[in-house]
Parts: C-alpha cells; sequence; structure tokens
C-alpha cells in the first residue's frame, strides 16, 4: 500500500516489474518461455485522477490503434476512491480503514485486525518479510534496537547524574557509595526522585 509523497508511481511499477521478471528468469532463457507478470500497484491515492477504483494500463499501437501484450500488465488500484459500492471500493475501504470490517471478505478483515493489534502477529509477519528480504531488513531492525536501548540507556545515565547531583547537593555520601553496589536501592531513590519532581 503506497501512501501519497512525491514519487514517480508509473515508474516505480516499472522499476519492481523489471526486478520480479530478472528474479524469476535465468540467463539464457528462451524469451518465449519468460513467465508473465501482473503488476498490481494499490496507493492511498489516486494517482490518474479520475476517482476510478481501478486502472487497467495496457500497450497500444499508436498508429492502429491495436493492443498487443508482451506479458506484462499494470494495474493500479486507487484505495481513496469514492466510489465503495463495488467489490473493489469495499475491499480497500477495510485496507486503508483501521476499524472496517466487511462480511464480504472475511479473512482479510480478520487478518488485518489481528495484524492491527497482536503483538504475536506482527512478530509473525516480520519475519516473513524476513525471509523474502534476507538480512537487511533483519540487520536494519537489530540496528533500530539497538538504537532504542542506547537511547534508554543515555536517559537512564542522565537521571542517575541528576541523582548524583542531587545526593551531593544534600551531602549523603553513604548513598552516593550505596547506589554504585545496591542497584535496587538506587531504582527506589530515582522513583522517589521523579515522584517528587512530578508533585
Amino acid at each position: 500500500m503506497q501512501k501519497p509523497f512525491d514519487d514517480d508511481h508509473q515508474r516505480r511499477v516499472r522499476y519492481n516489474g523489471s526486478l520480479l521478471t530478472a528474479n524469476i528468469v535465468d540467463p539464457g532463457d528462451k524469451f518465449q518461455n519468460i513467465p508473465d507478470v501482473c503488476m498490481v500497484y494499490i496507493a492511498k491515492l489516486d494517482i490518474f485522477g479520475d476517482d476510478l477504483n481501478i486502472y487497467h494500463v495496457k500497450r497500444i499501437i499508436d498508429e492502429t490503434k491495436k493492443l498487443v501484450f508482451n506479458g506484462y500488465e499494470e494495474i493500479y488500484v486507487n484505495a481513496v476512491c469514492s466510489n465503495r459500492n463495488n467489490d473493489i471500493g469495499q475491499l480497500m475501504q477495510v485496507f486503508v480503514d483501521d476499524n472496517a470490517y466487511n462480511e464480504k471478505f472475511p479473512v482479510t478483515s480478520s487478518l488485518k485486525n489481528r495484524l492491527k493489534n497482536s503483538e504475536e502477529e506482527v512478530e509473525k509477519m516480520s519475519s516473513i518479510i524476513e525471509r523474502f528480504y534476507g538480512d537487511e531488513l533483519k540487520e536494519a531492525r537489530e540496528e533500530a534496537k539497538k538504537e532504542g536501548k542506547i537511547e534508554g540507556m543515555k536517559e537512564m545515565g542522565n537521571n542517575i547524574s541528576i541523582l548524583l547531583r542531587k545526593l551531593i547537593d544534600e551531602n549523603r555520601t553513604d548513598d552516593i557509595k550505596r547506589i554504585s553496589e545496591d542497584y535496587q536501592f538506587r531504582d527506589k531513590l530515582l522513583n522517589e526522585m521523579f515522584s517528587q519532581q512530578a508533585n
């Protein structure tokens, strides 16, 4: 589901279609054996501006207006079309509206609901995506987790510095020594400090 942003959506489809074709064909294969590819591009914007649910893009010879087919097809789905009276419009509403549930699409509706509201399902989906996109995505996730930990450590360090300054100001040297050895005591003092700041 592509969200509105400045991009050449048609070239994006062409690029992804060429990658897909290259990945399913071995060098040296006969061109007649290249499988047909149909790219379906679902966007949270109306790329062509005619407020249609779906756009089929076909190849046409200018001079004769004859349709020709080379095994590659493009379909653009407008997820924000105002027409919700047909199946595509109603399915897109399930896609874009977090609370939408449609009896015509119980599997999609239920799956979306589970993916939106269940951490276990999000983890499952993440591991499936990792299988397709390999180590790059896994590394990016690990890096993000690491950065989150680093941010948490920085915040903890700042809080301990504030606590130390407070204990020094109050001349509580025994407590300063104790927080370096007794983590429960340190956490107790941190909690007390923040509860005082909140009051």
